[in-house]
């Protein structure tokens, strides 16, 4: 554009004319000034990292064609009826060939093909190797797994491992996992073992002290007992 044109595009735009020869003036040093060496590096390496990138566009467009191709066996098979040539004295070969082609399209996987995926009993048993969660859970049902986790929490008592195998253990050893869990939670025990329920005493517990438990617990249980024993009448307001 010549910069006569320009300058009366840009009067007619409302610029005054001082404004126009700033304008003028600043387009002529863009255009006069050469580009810098960092400028052509730049260019060059966008020009570069273009190219690379539709290098890796066809690489793995003929990879995928590949695979596609390689997942079907196509076989062309030819059947002749030897019985029906035959071959007279002079050497003429009289021959009738009844020929056809077979196409046989397959998504059969190779042979030494194995299954990737291991048997749920295995995956099992390696998820429950360092989880201590899923430790619990091979012998409690999974809400009562959960509320050992969070009441070992609650105590600050780190659940490794080696712990939820020990409490495995015990709560096996008590004879109902379940409810020796739940009864470890009531009465705010760190651990379980079997032997801290003699008799199902109320003061049962590690060195046999006595449990720090509210009078809501307190009054809840002797409720149960009550209806375990069958005086329902002993309960206030039954």
């Amino acid at each position: 554009m010549k910069i006569a044109a320009a300058i009366r595009q840009m009067l007619a735009a409302g610029l005054t004319v001082e404004q126009a020869l700033i304008a003028v003036e600043a387009i002529e040093s863009a255009e006069d000034k050469p580009r810098s060496a960092g400028a052509i590096r730049q260019q060059r390496y966008r020009e570069r990292q273009a190219a690379s990138e539709a290098a890796k566009t066809d690489d793995k467009a003929s990879r995928v064609t590949s695979q596609a191709s390689q997942s079907s066996h196509v076989t062309d098979v030819t059947v002749c009826d030897g019985s029906d040539a035959t071959s007279d004295a002079a050497g003429n070969d009289a021959s009738r060939v009844h020929a056809f082609s077979v196409r046989e399209v397959s998504n059969i996987p190779p042979e030494n093909s194995t299954n990737s995926n291991p048997p749920v009993a295995t995956k099992r048993a390696a998820k429950a190797a360092g989880d201590p969660k899923a430790i619990l859970e091979s012998v409690l049902d999974a809400d009562v797994a959960a509320a050992v986790v969070e009441h070992r929490q609650a105590k600050r008592a780190k659940l490794t491992a080696f712990a939820a195998t020990e409490l495995v253990k015990a709560f096996q050893a008590w004879g109902d996992p379940n409810a020796a869990a739940r009864e470890m939670i009531a009465r705010g025990w760190q651990g379980f073992k079997p032997e801290w329920m003699a008799g199902n005493a109320p003061r049962a517990g590690p060195n046999g002290s006595p449990l720090k438990t509210s009078p809501l617990i307190r009054a809840a249980r002797d409720v149960l007992e009550e209806i375990h024993a069958g005086n329902p009448a002993h309960i206030p307001g039954l």
